[in-house]
């Protein structure tokens, strides 16, 4: 199991240049650097297209928090938990990395 981190609100966040994003019709997958047929993650849905969107090393959590809460009509707290939970998941698997 992964540990935990505390990331905070001022945190900012870039893909990391060794991976690549292909956009499909069904969703973005991402994998190694001139690899196509190893998959290491999938998007597949709009909330975490626009995440992916807003990961690029200049918006801060909270500005990808807000962004999303204007965008997405949704409740605050569980996208702060859910957003928590997305950028642990993608930064424990080095597909971004802290600025």
């Amino acid at each position: 199991m992964s540990k935990k981190l505390i990331f905070k609100e001022e945190d900012i966040f870039k893909k990391n240049p060794k991976i690549q994003d292909i956009k499909t019709e069904e969703g973005i997958i991402i994998s190694p650097l001139n690899t196509k047929n190893e998959c290491i993650y999938y998007l597949d849905n709009e909330v975490s297209f626009r995440i992916w969107e807003l990961i690029n090393g200049k918006n801060t959590l909270g500005t990808i928090k807000e962004s999303l809460v204007k965008e997405f009509n949704v409740d605050e707290d569980t996208l702060k938990k859910d957003l928590k939970n997305f950028i642990q998941d993608l930064y424990h698997k080095k597909i971004i990395l802290k600025c």
